[in-house]
Formats: C-alpha cells, sequence, structure tokens
C-alpha cells in the first residue's frame, strides 16, 4: 500500500530533515550531506527511499544529480498535507540557516571566480560563441524602449548595443571587477551608464524600473533560476518585455570548471514554464547551432 510507504519514509528524523529542506531548495548530495554534516553514503540511502517513495525527484544534469520534493503525484499531495508540522521546528530552523549560510559562501565563490577571470572574459566568451553573433541576435529583437536593464551585464559589451535603442541603459552583475572593467570601458563612450552591483535573485532595481530586460546567459550560473525570473518580473514594467538567452540542454562537464555552471543549459520548456509560472506571456523562441556542437536559444517574453 502506498500510503504505509509515504509514512514509513517520514518515519526517520534524517529523511524528515532532508525532505524539508528540499521543501525549500534544490539540492545535490555533497550539499545535503554538508548542512546535515552526515556521511554520503548515508545520505544517499535515505534519498533513495525518499525518491522510491515519491516524496522526492531528481534531474540528473551531465554528472551530477539535483533533488527537490516531488512536484506531481501522491508524494506531493502527501507532502503539502503535512508541510505545517515542519514550521517553528528547532531542528528544521537550523537545517534552513545552515543552507542559507552554504548559499551565501557560494555565491561569495562564484562573485570570486567572476572576479579571477574578469581579464580573459572576453576571450573566454568568444571561446564559446565560436563566432556566433549572439548580441545581433539580441539586437534584432530588442524593442525601442525608454529604460533597458542587462542583468548581469558582465564587462559591459552589450551595453553601448542597447544604447541605440533605448534612452538609459542599466547594467548590473554581482562581480566588482567586471563591473570596473565594464565602467573603464565605457568612459570612452558618449552615453552615460548606470552600472550596479548586485545579485539577479535580488536586484538593485525598483519594481517597474525597466521597460525591457535582458537576461544573457546568466541562468546558468544561477542555483535558482526560478528566482532570478522572478526579480525579472517585478523590476519590468506591465506591457514590457524579457529577453533571454541560454544554452539549450548538454552534457559538456567541463563548462561547470572552467566557466563556472551550475546547470549544463535548459531542457526544451522548462525556462518556458519558469516563465509562464511568474506571469510572464511567450512571445517567440528561437534556436541556435554554435560550431562547438552547443545550442543557444532566445526566448522572448511580456509581462501584460
Amino acid at each position: 500500500m502506498n500510503t504505509v510507504r509515504l509514512f514509513k519514509a517520514l518515519s526517520d528524523e534524517t529523511r524528515l530533515r532532508i525532505t524539508a529542506l528540499l521543501l525549500e531548495h534544490e539540492l545535490h548530495v555533497s550539499e545535503i550531506t554538508e548542512v546535515l554534516e552526515m556521511g554520503q553514503s548515508r545520505i544517499s540511502r535515505h534519498l533513495k527511499i525518499l525518491t522510491d517513495a515519491g516524496l522526492i525527484s531528481f534531474r540528473r544534469d551531465g554528472l551530477w544529480s539535483f533533488y527537490h520534493a516531488s512536484r506531481q503525484g501522491d508524494g506531493f499531495t502527501f507532502i503539502n498535507q503535512v508541510k505545517y508540522l515542519f514550521k517553528d521546528n528547532p531542528v528544521f530552523k537550523q537545517d534552513g540557516d545552515r543552507i542559507n549560510v552554504l548559499k551565501k559562501t557560494q555565491k561569495k565563490e562564484i562573485r570570486r571566480f567572476f572576479n579571477t577571470i574578469a581579464g580573459d572574459w572576453e576571450r573566454l566568451k568568444a571561446d564559446i560563441l565560436k563566432g556566433f553573433d549572439l548580441a545581433g541576435v539580441i539586437d534584432s529583437v530588442l524593442p525601442r524602449c525608454s529604460v533597458v536593464a542587462d542583468l548581469g551585464c558582465g564587462t559591459g559589451d552589450l551595453l553601448p548595443l542597447l544604447h541605440k535603442k533605448a534612452i538609459h541603459v542599466i547594467g548590473v552583475d554581482n562581480s566588482p571587477r567586471m563591473l570596473e572593467k565594464a565602467r573603464v570601458s565605457l568612459e570612452k563612450k558618449p552615453q552615460s551608464y548606470d552600472l550596479r552591483i548586485g545579485e539577479l535573485e535580488h536586484l538593485p532595481l525598483k519594481d517597474n524600473e525597466a521597460e525591457t530586460v535582458i537576461i544573457n546567459m546568466v541562468l546558468h550560473h544561477l542555483s535558482e533560476p526560478g528566482l532570478g525570473i522572478n526579480e525579472a518580473f517585478r523590476v519590468v514594467k506591465t506591457g514590457g518585455m524579457l529577453i533571454i538567452a541560454d544554452f539549450e540542454k548538454h552534457a559538456d562537464e567541463r563548462l561547470r570548471s572552467r566557466y563556472g555552471d551550475r546547470w549544463l543549459g535548459f531542457e526544451n520548456g522548462q525556462v518556458l514554464s519558469w516563465l509562464k509560472e511568474t506571469g510572464f506571456t511567450i512571445k517567440e523562441r528561437t534556436l541556435h547551432q554554435l560550431e562547438n556542437m552547443l545550442s543557444i536559444f532566445l526566448i522572448t517574453a511580456l509581462k501584460q
């Protein structure tokens, strides 16, 4: 009986702690072991029990597996009925505090990584694109507008192109070194640019501040891309446009170590689903093949 399996799966404190974590976060095994301070074999055994019961699911991303609470089926229904029990429990709260500390540490490491490679970023990016004119593709769908924001602008190479169609251009990045290189480069330009430091999950923009928002090859660096899309929805005006460019799902593990990628691209429909859940209306999705067997999709979506 599946009901018995569901109750048995949660009849263990460690599995309860894991489930509480995965209700709020998508995590791989090493992150769970670090928060719970337990061995990987022990955590893997508990994950299998929870997965077999249908309480949690996972997605494979190259050699990695990321776990999350089930989003459909009996396991999803069951967890929704009992998740109130996880609130205000000191053990679960402590685990939540630990994962928040871990996430902050990861963001610092990502920021440090991009600070380190800032001087080589243009070369590294060119090595990925292999001559593909991604900026031109973005420009072809970019509408004329009052304010455009490039979220994750890096060294700012796209910003002058945006100024041809927008009155005010905002560039946001979490790497001080990247923004400094952008500032030095843009000082030679006749237009003015508004450069701001911040995370995509917590943007330094006001509600409805931008008429067009661009997330160019950034989502695959975020642990929770949906949060970045939620923030984009917050800062774009009603009637405004979001433009997303990123990798189609691939299996090139080298991009994790060389470029700091968290996701090896996205399956067809994955980003579309996040956009629809947030409230965007999909306008168009196109796919572009690179010479290195990678593919880049471009999505335009409207906030209506």
